[in-house]
């Protein structure tokens, strides 16, 4: 063998195991295996599409996180997400870090009906989002696998592989922010359904002929419990309420965090808020056992970090309304990684 054939295999044999000698692009085109594909790399990067941030980690197989931030959503002049900024930032993200050739891919995290073997996002009332390709889109821009997972599932998958999911066989996990998403956990396996495997609370009526929602449902439960919907209640009562949020507005912007504070301040209203909402989930989650037996509930996502102020009520709420013979066995419990978790779990599914 000369030097140039040696060279030429020597380089073959390099592109083979970068993954570049016929290209994962074009594997994926060609209906490769996307497992054999990602179990060739180290790391993965984890994205949480939220309704107003957007969470990117990158992460190993062991669930550390390498590093992560934070950004707001960015959407269009019409106020709908966009995809292309969206995924413009996780390409910075990647490159600054120099980690291109060390990714076995990128999992995305995003709320919504989905058809996640497809990679589309069918319907996402609080991103603006119909029949979007998501996976072929970020693919074209990143040149990387995409795996893409309903926002409330991989929040289940985060708990499951790395927190307060680990030792159990079963459990449902409820993502409490801008609005409320939940999945559940049955025999070591995640649920699926035909519309997907999330199970959709937060567009459950809560309330008869309620708020109406975007959904186009109406007194849903994402209406009354959720960051959002706090503020919102707040925003409306305002003005005849007896609260120290009406000096408190006038020189902060009003959001769930400035009600919360309120509360832990003893003030009397937004204590009232918090526990009114904290009723309501009981109710929803006194359905949720009924319909799947399920006793072990782990609360995360932003809005579970008010904690008791929520939760209180919430357990209250299950022991009045679920048999008195079962609910001994119901355990309500705040997620391990409240805010990180659906990050975590889209990585995760990287690695599966």
């Amino acid at each position: 063998m000369d030097q140039r054939s040696g060279n030429s295999v020597g380089r073959r044999l390099f592109h083979r195991l970068m993954g570049w000698e016929t290209g994962w692009w074009n594997d994926l085109k060609e209906g490769g295996r996307m497992s054999d594909m990602f179990s060739k790399k180290s790391l993965a990067v984890g994205v949480d599409i939220g309704g107003t941030h957007i969470k990117l980690g990158l992460i190993n197989e062991q669930g550390e996180v390498i590093d992560h931030y934070s950004v707001n959503l960015l959407r269009d002049e019409t106020k709908i997400a966009d995809i292309a900024l969206i995924s413009q930032e996780v390409a910075n993200f990647i490159e600054k870090r120099n980690v291109r050739n060390q990714l076995a891919g990128v999992g995305v995290a995003c709320p919504g009906i989905l058809d996640t073997t497809l990679g589309v996002v069918k319907f996402a009332v609080n991103l603006g989002w119909n029949e979007l390709p998501l996976v072929e889109m970020m693919q074209e821009r990143l040149k990387l696998p995409v795996r893409l997972e309903c926002d409330a599932t991989a929040g289940a998958i985060g708990e499951w592989r790395y927190g307060a999911g680990m030792d159990q066989s079963g459990f449902l996990y409820v993502c409490l922010g801008t609005g409320v998403g939940a999945s559940l956990v049955v025999d070591h396996h995640i649920y699926h359904g035909d519309l997907g495997p999330a199970i959709n609370i937060g567009h459950t009526s809560v309330i008869p002929d309620g708020k109406p929602c975007k959904c186009g449902n109406r007194g849903c439960l994402e209406k009354y419990v959720s960051a959002s919907a706090i503020t919102d209640r707040v925003r409306m009562e305002l003005d005849t309420a007896n609260t120290i949020l009406s000096k408190w507005v006038q020189s902060r912007a009003l959001d769930s965090l400035l009600v919360y504070e309120a509360a832990q301040q003893g003030d009397l209203y937004s204590k009232e808020v918090f526990q009114e909402a904290g009723e309501l989930l009981g109710v929803s989650l006194v359905n949720c056992l009924q319909l799947f037996g399920v006793g072990n509930i782990i609360i995360g996502g932003g809005f579970s970090q008010s904690g008791d102020l929520l939760l209180e009520a919430t357990r209250k709420t299950v022991r009045a309304r679920f048999p008195s013979d079962d609910v001994m066995k119901v355990n309500i419990k705040q997620a391990s990684f409240p805010t990180t978790a659906g990050m975590l779990g889209a990585a995760a599914n990287i690695f599966q």
